[in-house]
């Protein structure tokens, strides 16, 4: 192994986490260092490594969903959730478990802008703390990213590195599969988690009237990006079928309904501009990970994969069982520190290489690999960006400095018990 490279990448990765400027500049400077000890590196071979597919699609999707924000699609949604239920503790529960599902298509740091600042603003109603409802928002959002395709960028990465298409996601292989297990243990995550998050000084569940003011719905972008999100859907699951690649859907679909929506702009219609639609893409974010992709083929090229590989391949040879287990717990572990998506997508790669050393299917640790990095990613700031937003806006939102162990008291029972359930639900189907 090249153990200076691989030095430098894993000091760009704690970097990353730690330093206070933008992760795509230390990541992007952490990988110029990199290439720089490796020679054997071309930038040529640099450039194929990152996998522009997989950043068109986030692009593409976020056009569409930017569309969907500034249309006060889902401002709307959590407005007559309110009102239906008059209930502030039921409200909040419906709330949360709409955060978790829209999720499923949108990104996770736009959910928490959407929904955040409704719950918190319900929950002043019973006089909860605003850490806590916005704390909840953040863990569902980042529980249900990764149950379809669409989400967030752990499926895509399960896309990139190990061929999942948007159908695999829903059943795989004779037996239920991401979208539907997420759901279930989400589900009963919040269920017995509900009394706890919700519960006034006086105990019992919050019950409080509502009178809240209807947010205005621009009924044009918001059917027209609604349609678009369905449509990218039908695309993704047949996409083996029509042959184009998943990135190309997405610009595609993003387009057909931004061309539209700016004639009737034109028109004096009431639609956000596409400029100002380009305004509200994650540029960071995708700067972020194009880094992310270099630095994992620096990891590659510097023989780190193949040496971790071999003590792998031993642990999967001798039971699946004992090694889906195994790489759940210490995986879920490591994403409560580590940024989960840089994480996974250097261990994807290194199930890939164990499993071919052995011959044994991949399938369970890839899973695996998938669940417990986005699940235990929950416990912390340092691991899930979306729970730091929730942190600033509870903060702006109470005009109050919070510490550490007030949003742990939130997010590490929530991540224990999810992780459990989920467990216990993915053992029998993926491992025995």
């Amino acid at each position: 192994m090249d153990v200076p490279a691989i030095v430098v990448v894993f000091a760009t990765l704690v970097a990353v986490i730690l330093a206070p400027v933008a992760k795509s500049v230390v990541a992007f400077t952490g990988l110029l260092i990199a290439v720089l000890l490796l020679p054997s590196l071309s930038l040529a071979q640099l450039a194929l490594s990152i996998d522009w597919n997989v950043l068109a699609v986030l692009l593409g999707t976020w056009i569409i969903v930017n569309y969907m924000v500034r249309s006060n699609l889902p401002s709307y949604l959590a407005y007559r959730i309110s009102v239906r239920v008059g209930n502030v503790g039921r409200a909040l529960l419906l709330i949360t478990v709409v955060a978790g599902l829209v999720s499923t298509f949108l990104a996770n740091v736009q959910v928490v802008l959407l929904f955040a600042p409704v719950a918190m603003a319900l929950g002043r109603f019973a006089g909860l703390d605003p850490l806590k409802v916005s704390m909840v928002i953040a863990l569902a959002s980042n529980y249900m990213g990764t149950a379809l395709m669409v989400g967030d960028l752990p499926p895509l990465l399960l896309h990139s590195v190990a061929g999942a298409e948007f159908s695999d996601f829903i059943w795989f292989r004779g037996r239920p599969s991401s979208l539907p297990l997420l759901t279930a243990s989400f589900l009963i995550t919040i269920a017995l988690l509900y009394r706890s998050w919700f519960r006034p000084r006086g105990g019992g569940c919050v019950g409080v009237a509502l009178n809240l003011e209807k947010p205005e719905l621009s009924r044009i972008p918001a059917a027209a990006s609604a349609v678009a999100l369905l449509a990218f859907a039908v695309l993704a699951a047949v996409r083996p079928i029509i042959g184009l690649p998943l990135g190309a859907l997405a610009i595609v679909v993003a387009l057909s309904m931004a061309v539209p929506l700016e004639v009737l702009r034109a028109l004096g219609k009431r639609v956000a501009g596409f400029d100002e639609v380009l305004k509200d893409v994650e540029w960071e974010a995708l700067a972020f990970y194009v880094a992310l992709f270099g630095l994992t083929k620096v990891l590659d090229s510097a023989g780190f994969f193949e040496e971790v590989s071999r003590s792998i391949a031993q642990l999967i040879a001798s039971s699946t069982t004992l090694a889906y287990s195994s790489i759940y717990w210490v995986v879920a572990g490591l994403s409560a520190l580590i940024e989960h998506d840089a994480l996974l997508l250097v261990l994807l790669h290194v199930i890939k290489d164990s499993a071919k050393m052995v011959a044994v299917d991949p399938w369970p640790y890839y899973w695996g690999l998938a669940w417990s990095a986005t699940l235990g990613s929950n416990a912390t700031i340092v691991a899930a960006p979306t729970l730091y937003l929730a942190l600033i806006l509870a903060e702006k939102d109470g005009h109050v400095r919070r510490s550490w162990r007030d949003w742990l008291r939130v997010t590490l029972p929530f991540t224990l018990t999810s992780l459990l359930i989920h467990f216990a639900l993915t053992l029998p189907l993926f491992a025995f």
